[in-house]
């Protein structure tokens, strides 16, 4: 490992870029008009940070950004790795006089990055609509949980690095991309085989399994709040949420390659699958990895958190549903009013760190706008108020925000906001986990994320009507629009205010 080192400046604005010299990526640490560093490292020993420390008192926290504009595998990912790095390394320098690396530097948004080949698997389920018209959604929160019960020690058991939940969605990381795909198939043949246990007069508690796609490769980046991203992570999404359904087991072709010669695999059929987007086989004919001891039982809460067992107890043959149901709706039945609105994070680069930085850069003030005005931030886009008049206000506050930040041309970079949603109601929340789920939550994303255009404030008529009895909306404008939601008619409101006055009242909200 060759290291030029100079001592004798201090480095307060880095920029990182990647070139390519004899085979190896260089990175290339500039100070505006001068060369102030040079490490050349194999991507191998940097992904390990087998950086000399004694190196470490050349480098200083400054304002890093991270350029990655040369075709290298990962280049992003290695670039990232090296502000990581630097900035541990400078941190514990004896130097205190040089300042603090920005909260927009991207290594303070990483939890974890990913840089071998992984074996993504997504599954997904169908029927939200129709079961919880039918049955409500404490009753599809449990067929939820009951899924994670069935499905999580599958994952352990075949070596899933990291688990994710999102709603009904289930998404794993596998080091073994045979595993993923080992993985898929015994949670669809499980939850077929707990299907089929099913009496008919408990035919509602049937988990209806929209697929369960797989992918791999190499990339994969995962944020502070728990999101992931990544090819992998997009391929995977793309085929188990938009390809899968009626509960097949979708591959991509590179999945299928790296299995076929599985002996697991020796009597299964892949079908190509109809699909202009992307490459995929449909599989079938795989050996039963059902185990023998059976599937886990209703009060099994060794895979999922305790405060879903209640909903998972749903699923006892006998159970008191009556009294059951009473007991969670009075702890976790809550009304409020949901927020969400969308970001356009397009970008000229597909580097995904790149995404990352502007995802946070554009958070980060939105989400101190929105805790001064009570609101509690779920996901990374999704609000929670107590009232519908808070979140409104928040939800104004945080346009005006926008409009001053992108004229004020301090960041090149403007923050999009596509759009906001609003609506209120009853909510199943259940603390300590991810079910924050109901209609008012279903209905925001549908104004906020799907109708709503140039980041305008679309709310319900039951918001409108709230606010509408405080006067700080004296000077507020609510033009009326209708369209078809789940086949009926639907009628919301745009709210706006005149360009340069927040509602009287209000919070102030300057240039960040």
């Amino acid at each position: 490992m060759k290291q030029r080192c100079s001592s004798r400046q201090s480095v307060r604005h880095i920029k990182f870029c990647l070139i390519q010299s004899n085979g190896w990526p260089t990175i290339e640490v500039v100070q505006r008009q001068s060369i102030v560093e040079l490490v050349e490292v194999q991507i191998s020993a940097l992904v390990e940070c087998r950086i000399p420390s004694s190196s470490s008192s050349s480098f200083s926290a400054g304002k890093i950004e991270i350029l990655s504009r040369m075709s290298l595998p990962t280049p992003g990912l290695v670039a990232l790795l090296a502000a990581t790095l630097l900035t541990d390394r400078s941190s514990s320098s004896s130097s205190s006089t040089q300042p603090k690396m920005r909260p927009s530097t991207s290594a303070d948004w990483i939890s974890e990055v990913i840089t071998d080949e992984v074996g993504i698997l997504v599954s997904d389920m169908s029927g939200f609509t129709q079961t919880v018209r039918r049955h409500g959604i404490l009753h599809f929160a449990s067929i939820i949980a009951r899924k994670r019960q069935l499905s999580l020690p599958i994952l352990k058991k075949r070596g899933a690095v990291r688990t994710f939940t999102e709603g009904d969605d289930l998404i794993a990381v596998f080091k073994s991309v045979s595993e993923a795909a080992l993985a898929a198939v015994e949670m669809q043949q499980s939850i077929k085989a707990y299907n089929s246990s099913l009496s008919d007069d408990r035919a509602a508690f049937t988990i209806k399994l929209g697929g369960v796609g797989v992918h791999c490769g190499s990339g994969i980046v995962i944020d502070k709040n728990g999101t992931i991203s990544g090819e992998p992570f997009r391929g995977a999404y793309f085929i188990g949420e938009n390809l899968c359904e009626g509960g097949n087991v979708l591959f991509s072709s590179s999945v299928k390659e790296r299995v076929e010669g599985l002996i697991e695999f020796s009597a299964a059929t892949f079908t190509k699958f109809d699909s202009d987007e992307m490459e995929c086989f449909a599989v079938e004919g795989v050996v039963d990895l059902v185990p023998k001891e059976g599937l886990p039982a209703p009060d099994d809460g060794s895979h999922i958190s305790p405060h879903l067992l209640p909903l998972a107890r749903r699923h006892s043959p006998g159970a008191d549903l009556e009294r059951m149901d009473k007991e969670i709706l009075a702890n976790h039945l809550k009304r409020s009013c949901v927020l969400m609105f969308s970001l356009d994070l397009s970008s000229e680069s597909d580097d995904d760190t790149e995404v990352l930085c502007r995802k946070f850069r554009c958070l980060e003030p939105i989400g101190q706008v929105l805790r001064e005005h009570q609101g509690q931030g779920l996901e990374d886009l999704l609000w929670l108020f107590e009232n519908p008049v808070d979140a409104v206000l928040g939800a104004l506050a945080v346009q005006k925000l926008v409009r001053r930040s992108n004229q004020s041309g301090v960041d090149e970079r403007s923050i999009e906001v596509t759009g906001y949603g609003i609506h209120c109601g009853e909510i199943l929340q259940i603390e300590g986990t991810d079910v924050h789920w109901g209609d008012p939550v279903n209905t925001a994303s549908k104004l906020g994320q799907d109708m709503a255009k140039g980041g305008t404030i679309v709310v319900t008529t039951q918001v409108k009507e709230e606010c509408l009895k405080d006067s700080r909306f004296v000077n507020a404008t609510w033009k009326e629009e209708s369209c078809k939601m789940s086949g009926a008619d639907f009628v919301y409101h745009i709210v706006t205010t005149p360009e340069d006055a927040t509602p009287q009242g209000s919070p102030s909200c300057g240039s960040q």
